[in-house]
């Protein structure tokens, strides 16, 4: 771990993948002979590469370790709680969350009321718990699990609840420690939201001058990172339609592989410029609908993730458009990014 949180994130990221089978004999062994504190310090160095790299098995690790952990072990509870529920996250999953708690309980700590704000949409409950999830993190032993939640979480839930300033002020520290000891995946990350934050401030110079940045950015493989997305629309933005076109494709399959529904919203913004850009009206107007499941477009902080020009414009204004946009309200994240993916092959062909 102290690989993955420094400027050697990629030999870290490199060792971990050699050792992946024998960790995951290890912990198998560990969990089977009822040696649960050697299965979580197995798994505990490793946890936060279900959201950095989607290694999704280490949700099923969380779950395995909370079927052996005693009734009274609460702190073992609560650890594969919030671990567990990470998986559910990503994939926006709200009926496997609930049968998560459901069999193990949910207590009532930071983490978890976070992960029940964060796939419920309740950006205020999620401001407020993620405070006291961060300050949780901060005190413990591990500030590279801090540091990835400063900049994913924390960040961005201020983001989202309206508090730009505060997103800035934030990410601007992280970003300064960062660029001197890493992760890059952390600058990558730290440079991505501050863009976002500058469109929600209004200021799309210095919006794209961040997207510029994190772009340039190299991440290891398999990184949750925005480098596609963004390239794409640095693209669009330079008349290149048939680039961005491709950038977006490929960061769609990207999530459709790795059944990441946690980064949909963006991958929608991107793709509902891009549509707009091609006259693809009713198309933009399907997102648009998906979106507004109170996943965004309802937000103004949200808002912010579509170009300046959308933001004004009136995509799903006329009736066939509405239509549109009455279908995306009805569809599944899984559902409109294969609708998204199918409208990007088509562009594709006709470029």
């Amino acid at each position: 771990q102290q690989l993955l949180g420094s400027a050697r994130e990629f030999e870290g990221v490199a060792r971990l993948d050699e050792l992946w089978p024998n960790l995951r004999a290890a912990f198998g062994w560990a969990c089977s002979t009822g040696d649960l504190e050697l299965a979580r310090n197995l798994m505990e160095p490793i946890s936060t590469e279900i959201y950095a790299r989607s290694r999704n098995e280490v949700g099923d690790w969380a779950e395995q370790l909370l079927s052996h952990a005693a009734a009274e072990d609460q702190e073992l509870r609560e650890f594969g709680l919030t671990w567990a529920a990470r998986r559910y996250m990503r994939n926006m999953d709200l009926e496997g969350y609930e049968h998560l708690v459901g069999r193990f309980g949910e207590p009532d700590i930071p983490m978890l009321r976070f992960a029940r704000a964060f796939i419920d949409g309740d950006h205020q409950a999620r401001l407020a718990a993620s405070h006291e999830a961060l300050a949780d993190f901060r005190a413990g032993n591990d500030q590279y699990q801090a540091d990835l939640f400063e900049i994913a979480g924390h960040s961005m839930t201020l983001l989202m609840a309206g508090d730009a300033d505060g997103a800035t002020n934030v990410l601007h520290e992280a970003l300064a420690r960062h660029r001197v000891g890493g992760p890059p995946t952390c600058v990558h990350w730290a440079l991505t939201s501050l863009g976002y934050a500058a469109l929600s401030r209004g200021d799309v110079e210095e919006a794209y001058d961040m997207f510029d940045q994190a772009a340039a950015v190299v991440v290891p493989e398999r990184t949750n990172s925005l480098n596609n997305p963004l390239a794409s629309r640095i693209a669009l933005r330079r008349g290149n339609l048939h680039e961005a076109t491709v950038l977006l494709r490929a960061h769609v399959e990207d999530l459709l592989e790795q059944d990441n529904m946690y980064l949909v919203t963006t991958a929608e913004a991107e793709f509902i410029t891009l549509a707009a850009a091609t006259d693809r009206l009713e198309d933009a107007a399907m997102v648009i609908g998906h979106l507004g499941q109170g996943r965004g477009v309802a937000n103004a902080a949200f808002r912010t993730l579509l170009s300046p020009e959308l933001q004004s414009t009136g995509i799903a204004s006329d009736d066939r458009q509405r239509q549109h946009r009455l279908t995306g309200e009805s569809m599944s994240d899984h559902e409109v990014l294969v609708h998204v993916r199918h409208v990007l092959d088509d562009m594709l062909a006709k470029v």
